[in-house]
């Protein structure tokens, strides 16, 4: 997935919208998915954003969401998604949800799959998200 500059988002409403797009074939040698990005809410107010990868083959679909401090802050921080396989750990980083994690990491392994990046920029009258760097790559085993 190509990284993305620094980008400022204004919406006013609660929906998800998506950022960016990728289609990517079947691949049962993916084991990690790391989504690396930097966000910050507008710095006034209540503190908004939501962040998750979204995965979809056919009519089935599926979301990975940022599982911790689920808001963005009113100052630039590092966020790391970690999508791991089963039983995998990676010191100093959070995983996404296990279940969501095994469920995306299996829709790649048999399927060709669309992944999206999707943000929430949260309502109140053109609230702004700003993404300063993003990058998301999909790790495999090693052959």
């Amino acid at each position: 997935m190509p990284a993305l500059g620094s980008t400022r988002y204004t919406y006013s409403d609660d929906a998800w919208h998506q950022i960016a797009t990728l289609k990517l074939d079947r691949n049962p040698f993916v084991r990690k998915v790391v989504a690396d990005f930097y966000w910050q809410d507008q710095g006034r107010g209540n503190r908004k954003g939501g962040y998750r990868l979204r995965w979809a083959h056919g009519e089935h679909v599926g979301y990975v969401n940022l599982s911790y401090d689920s808001t963005a802050p009113h100052k630039s921080k590092h966020h790391r998604l970690l999508i791991l396989s089963a039983g995998e750990q990676e010191e100093g980083s959070i995983p996404a949800d296990a279940q969501q994690s095994a469920a995306m990491l299996m829709a790649i392994s048999t399927h060709a799959c669309d992944i999206s990046v999707e943000i929430r920029v949260g309502g109140g009258g053109g609230h702004q998200l700003k993404i300063e760097y993003h990058d998301c790559q999909f790790i495999m085993d090693e052959a």
